[in-house]
């Protein structure tokens, strides 16, 4: 039996070794969601160590919760919704309790190492969809577009450069292929990549369009357009993302 104070110590400690340090005056909301992330899990890891011994049992309530959340968004109850965005805002500690437990128990695997990013994928693919569908579903003059926008949302998923990927060692397929072919310089490089953090899958985005969506079913402020032009911008940043995707996968592939 491992102690509260011990599993906590070994995940800072983790933390510390892969970051750097715990302090990032740049990104002081993810600090502060890492360290909620860090306590809860190690909590649920201390509370639950003598039953849940599998990682990969933890990965698969990772992606349940998540996926289970970002459906929740779209039920016509306040109270439903409110445990739907409870749900997403969480779904982050399985996603470090699974870690954790892997590195504890010395399971770390190549299965969990696949189940992981998958799910993460799919959480965030869950999410989208239904942002766009809250958004749509109170403008219901654009419902039509539903399909369009998440065949749009998801294409980037679609992994047909795979190969690429791997022939550049898992860096950043554009970057390498511009600086390298193109002679871009970084700062195409720079504006790319700062690109692709804007509403991205990380926490700071997620909970953004959270508290929005939180704001415009309990108060008397209507955020309907304001949530219209954040799917729409979702919609783009995919759009955009896969292209520029689709143009490395050519560009590799003819060099």
């Amino acid at each position: 039996m491992y102690s509260l104070t011990h599993l906590r110590n070994l995940s800072y400690d983790h933390m510390k070794v892969t970051y750097g340090d715990l302090i990032n005056y740049k990104a002081p909301y993810s600090l502060i969601k890492a360290i909620y992330y860090i306590e809860c899990a190690s909590l649920l890891l201390c509370v639950t160590q003598k039953f849940i011994t599998r990682p990969n049992f933890v990965t698969l309530l990772y992606i349940f919760t998540g996926v289970l959340g970002s459906f929740l968004l779209n039920l016509d109850s306040k109270v439903g919704v409110c445990v739907g965005i409870f749900l997403v805002f969480n779904k982050g500690v399985f996603d470090w309790w699974d870690g954790r437990l892997a590195r504890l128990l010395n399971k770390v695997s190549n299965k969990g190492g696949i189940l992981d990013p998958y799910g993460a994928r799919v959480c965030d693919g869950a999410f989208r969809i239904s942002v766009l569908y809250y958004a749509l579903v109170n403008n219901m003059d654009w419902m039509f577009l539903y399909p369009l926008a998440v065949f749009l949302v998801l294409v980037p998923n679609v992994r047909f450069y795979a190969k690429a990927t791997t022939q550049t060692h898992g860096e950043d397929v554009f970057s390498t292929v511009a600086v390298a072919n193109f002679g871009w310089g970084e700062n195409a490089e720079k504006w790319y990549r700062n690109y692709l953090c804007f509403l991205d899958g990380r926490a700071r985005s997620v909970d953004a369009i959270l508290l929005l969506i939180l704001i415009d079913v309990l108060s008397s402020y209507e955020l309907d357009f304001m949530i219209l032009v954040l799917a729409l911008m979702l919609v783009i940043r995919a759009t955009v993302e896969f292209f520029i995707n689709l143009f490395v996968f050519l560009v590799i592939e003819k060099h």
